[in-house]
């Protein structure tokens, strides 16, 4: 993820990117001054911490990644996704986004080719 948004940065595109970054704690966290400072810097970039578990001062969101998205945009329809993490977790991710609209092209995860290649269903 962080690879795909500097190189669209130093590409100068103009898309928006949100970036729903999870972990079980913020000191999970890892990249999180990094993507603080980018999108402090580059206004197209948002960046969504979120965290399984925190105190009440935690400034971030508080939950699963793709349910906090899911909350902060009403469709997925025109929205490409990229999404890394487990087989579990991408299937779990692609099955409610899906449910919000998103089309099965437009999500795109180094697990569909694998189970492809496996002759299993995503």
């Amino acid at each position: 993820m962080r690879a795909m948004i500097t190189s669209s940065i130093a590409r100068g595109e103009s898309r928006e990117i949100w970036l729903y970054w999870g972990g079980t704690s913020p000191e999970a966290l890892f990249l999180d001054a990094e993507l603080r400072a980018l999108a402090a810097a580059h206004p197209r970039l948002h960046y969504r911490p979120v965290v399984e578990q925190a105190s009440s001062s935690w400034p971030g969101a508080i939950g699963l990644p793709h349910l906090v998205a899911k909350r902060e945009h009403p469709s997925f329809a025109s929205l490409s996704v990229f999404c890394s993490g487990s087989a579990a977790m991408a299937r779990a991710v692609y099955r409610t986004l899906q449910a919000h609209g998103l089309p099965f092209e437009q999500f795109h995860c180094d697990w569909i080719e694998i189970f492809r290649a496996r002759n299993e269903p995503f």
